[in-house]
């Protein structure tokens, strides 16, 4: 079997002019939908609000995960920490 190879993407429910600290407050900004595409079965998965705790499931199962910046605002924003809060 493949390796589990998935992509994750993510947007927000806020804008940053909500925000006290902008960027910095990836743990208030809310996942408004987020797409997972699933290298081994060529499918996009989409995720919105109600759906976030299917979502860490999903990443946590995955054998390797790519994406933008991920360890600093994807991540955070999916589990709801501060962006600061992960040492790269």
């Amino acid at each position: 079997m493949r390796e589990d190879h998935v992509v994750v993407d993510v947007e927000i429910e806020k804008t940053i002019e909500e925000l006290p600290n902008g960027w910095d407050d990836t743990h208030l900004m809310g996942v408004a939908c987020a797409v997972v595409y699933e290298y081994q079965t060529s499918r996009f998965r989409i995720y919105g609000p109600a759906d976030v705790k299917a979502l860490q499931t999903r990443l946590l199962s995955a054998d390797r995960i790519s994406g933008y910046n991920i360890w600093r605002f994807d991540f955070p924003v999916i589990w709801g920490l501060p962006a600061r809060s992960r040492v790269t």
